[in-house]
């Protein structure tokens, strides 16, 4: 019996190993929220998700567009030119 699974339902923190994206078969969605308040873990007004349509990541302002990384391709973003971090696409 499995009572919580933080890489399934992440909050606020993005770690190593965990996903961004859509489940096509589940349709369950991997997103980062941000907290109401320091003090209240409730979902805040931003969003960072996984755009598999157009391969970007997202930040979302209560739903709305509010940055995009560009285009995903050869291991990077358009906008994200720093290496310090490793992208990959799963698709299986």
């Amino acid at each position: 019996m499995v009572l919580w699974q933080s890489f399934d339902y992440p909050g606020d923190v993005l770690l190593p190993g965990m996903k961004l994206g859509v489940d096509h078969s589940s349709g369950h969605i991997w997103s980062l929220s941000s907290r109401l308040t320091e003090k209240s873990a409730m979902p805040g007004a931003f969003t960072l998700d996984w755009d598999p349509d157009r391969l970007e990541i997202k930040i979302r302002l209560r739903g709305v567009v509010n940055w995009s990384s560009g285009f995903f391709r050869d291991g990077s973003f358009e906008f994200l030119k720093q290496k310090r971090y490793n992208f990959s696409i799963v698709s299986n």
